[in-house]
């Protein structure tokens, strides 16, 4: 439903983008949060280094991958895909009252729309 409303509001590449980084940011961000030990969060005992970690490895290279796809004009997408996971795994990592998928969507997009 998040993908569906992003998909109104911004264009193509964004959406794509955002959801790059939240199926492989957040996505391996529960897999290796869930599977190895590491500390806790202090703000989020729920989420680990780890997985904030992984979120932005996983997240930066699935951003950097389409947006080189969908907009080779852009000469800095590494930076861009980094500073787009990176916003997003700390949005991820706070406990939100809605789904941290809606949060990583909408926190990618929006910042994807600033940077590009």
């Amino acid at each position: 439903l998040v993908l569906f409303v992003l998909v109104l509001i911004f264009p193509l590449p964004i959406v794509a983008v955002s959801w790059a980084v939240l199926a492989l940011g957040d996505g391996s961000a529960t897999l290796v949060g869930r599977h190895f030990r590491a500390r806790e969060l202090p703000w989020n005992r729920e989420k680990t280094y780890a997985g904030s970690l992984a979120f932005i490895i996983f997240g930066t290279l699935g951003a950097f991958i389409l947006l080189r796809w969908m907009t080779p004009e852009l000469d800095n997408t590494f930076s861009i895909a980094l500073k787009t996971a990176i916003v997003a795994a700390i949005a991820e990592s706070f406990h939100w009252q809605i789904n941290d998928n809606a949060t990583v969507a909408v926190t990618s997009a929006v910042v994807l729309s600033f940077l590009i």
